[in-house]
């Protein structure tokens, strides 16, 4: 086709451009003709562009790699059930995260997660809260980890408008750039609601314990059995008193607990 369209266009004396790509023995030249009429000549150039073709094709393929781990690695980190969240810049003022993360925040999927963001996308509905006080925002742990620094087990709260509340630890790993720098960085956080509401319980059912021992008006001890290398009792140790205890023996438990009776 490429020569009829040579033919045609110098019968109409009509100048005319024809690339072509040629493989000759595993090597590959791309041809350029050029249709010169009026001049009554035509110009022809040949290069060999194997290596340059080679480049391509690696290019394509490396390019291939990368898009299939990036989806890989997206497709990841949407199964985890782990809030995880991505820092895109050193000033944290963009942060995206996966589906439990979204869940966790309680906003629509894809919503901008960071409290650093402009105001007009910044999440307004919850604050990070620690030993009482709203944390700064260079005390976050995300902000933190983005510029930088390592953060781990970095424990707060997230305190909600409705009023609940979800206890959780902070992780925090920087990106960085080619030259080292820091460029964002993975925010990953752990729910610990669950664990903290069952230490509150433990603690609520052993202070009501303690009360009650104490209030008794019958001595009471509790003792731990210390046995030898055969497994044989041998004594016993005292863990607790109550005050009745001490009113009775004239024992302090401040001088016995931890200590053997022999």
């Amino acid at each position: 086709s490429d020569l009829n369209d040579v033919l045609e266009a110098w019968d109409r004396k009509k100048p005319l451009t024809v690339d072509r790509e040629v493989r000759i023995a595993g090597r590959v030249f791309s041809t350029s003709t050029y249709l010169e009429p009026g001049l009554n000549a035509a110009r022809i150039y040949v290069f060999d562009s194997t290596e340059h073709k080679r480049i391509e094709e690696a290019l394509r393929e490396s390019e291939r790699r990368e898009y299939e781990r990036a989806e890989e690695l997206a497709t990841m980190l949407e199964a985890v059930p782990t809030p995880v969240i991505i820092v895109h810049d050193r000033d944290s003022t963009h942060m995206t995260g996966n589906h439990a993360a979204d869940e966790l925040l309680r906003q629509p999927r894809g919503s901008e997660s960071s409290l650093s963001a402009p105001p007009e996308v910044r999440p307004r509905h919850f604050r990070a809260i620690k030993d009482g006080r709203e944390l700064r925002l260079d005390e976050l742990p995300a902000q933190r980890a983005a510029r930088g620094e390592v953060v781990r087990d970095f424990e707060f709260s997230l305190v909600f408008d409705e009023g609940t509340t979800r206890s959780l630890l902070g992780y925090g790993t920087p990106l960085l750039d080619k030259q080292g720098r820091p460029r964002g960085a993975v925010h990953v956080l752990v729910d610990i609601t669950a664990r903290k509401l069952a230490e509150e319980a433990l603690r609520e059912r052993e202070q009501k314990y303690r009360t009650l021992i104490d209030r008794m008006i019958d001595g009471f001890a509790l003792h731990e059995i210390v046995i030898d290398t055969s497994g044989q009792p041998q004594d016993y140790r005292f863990l607790e008193v109550n005050n009745a205890f001490e009113r009775l023996t004239g024992l302090r438990g401040a001088d016995i607990i931890g200590k053997c009776v022999t």
